[in-house]
């Protein structure tokens, strides 16, 4: 029984990461390319604490731990990218791991508190073509969880002029971000893993680039 799961799991993340991929090059060919732009951020102190972090970066197929740290966020570790293009204009709000690896919301701002589309979490190489889209779906009021494999987060949002945007997120549960590399199949065991563990919290800025006063 074991076995026959972990094949329907295989099956499913190959469907949904083909699928992802067939949709982005499908409105990349009839929109073109994405223009993208830097936000500035709007805070009176960049080292304003903006919760906490603790993290693992995982060389998958020898499971050597390549770094793990736990630190501070701060105003200024946030970077937001905004990105017009395929119809629409979303913010990945980033934060830089260390100098290979980053960690970001793919933010697409909903007329719907609650939207019942999701959003995802990423993480990427800088030095090279990766991939990773790990999706979470609504569970419950205020509460999140990851479409493949597990992993579950407490989830706060804020009305923007762009709309409703996820403000802050507590992870309840370790949640593994699984980075492909380029022309690896998503329905493989990736090459590394970073792990993000249980009690990290973010507090993120709006896509606009202040926070929400309410936190």
């Amino acid at each position: 029984m074991n076995t026959v799961k972990h094949w329907l799991e295989k099956i499913r993340m190959w469907l949904f990461g083909h699928f992802v991929l067939v949709k982005y090059k499908i409105l990349r060919r009839f929109y073109g390319p994405p223009q993208q732009r830097s936000i500035p951020l709007q805070v009176e102190n960049p080292d304003a604490i903006m919760g906490s972090l603790s993290w693992t970066i995982r060389d998958t197929p020898t499971n050597q731990v390549l770094e793990e740290r736990r630190t501070p966020l701060r105003a200024k570790d946030f970077k937001i990218i905004e990105v017009r293009g395929q119809g629409e204009t979303y913010y990945n709000k980033c934060l830089a791991l260390n100098e290979l690896f980053v960690f970001s919301i793919a933010e697409h701002p909903t007329p719907a508190e609650h939207p019942a589309t999701g959003f995802g979490l990423v993480a990427k190489r800088t030095d090279q073509v990766t991939f990773c889209w790990e999706w979470f779906i609504h569970k419950d009021v205020g509460r999140v969880a990851k479409l493949q494999e597990s992993g579950e987060l407490g989830i706060r949002y804020s009305y923007s002029v762009s709309g409703w945007e996820v403000v802050e997120t507590t992870f309840l549960t370790d949640v593994d971000l699984r980075v492909h590399e380029s022309g690896q199949s998503v329905g493989d065991e990736p090459r590394w893993r970073v792990t993000i563990h249980q009690g990290s919290t973010i507090r993120w800025p709006f896509g606009a680039g202040h926070w929400a006063e309410s936190l």
